[in-house]
């Protein structure tokens, strides 16, 4: 999915805090987990990888969600500058 598409899911920003919490949880998890301080290292680089592809899509999807809200704030206004352009015949 494409971050315009994640955000216009209902409840997108509740899913994207929830997909965070549910990683940092698995990589405390593995990053404890790990048999030895090189495996600990290895288990942390990779979900720090991970951790930064999510953040720059969750970035992108949190624009859209921020855009969004503010079209939504915005056209109440639109209309009624547009009625009363209409109203006043300029």
């Amino acid at each position: 999915m494409t971050p315009r598409h994640v955000a216009r899911r209902p409840g997108a920003d509740l899913a994207l805090a929830s997909e965070a919490v549910k990683t940092a949880t698995q990589a405390t998890f593995a990053i404890t987990g790990s048999s030895s301080p090189v495996a600990m290292v290895e288990t942390q680089r990779r979900f720090a990888a991970t951790w930064f592809e999510t953040a720059a899509s969750n970035f992108m999807a949190m624009g859209v969600l921020a855009l969004d809200a503010q079209a939504a704030a915005i056209t109440p206004f639109q209309r009624t500058i547009a009625a009363n352009t209409e109203r006043l015949g300029r």
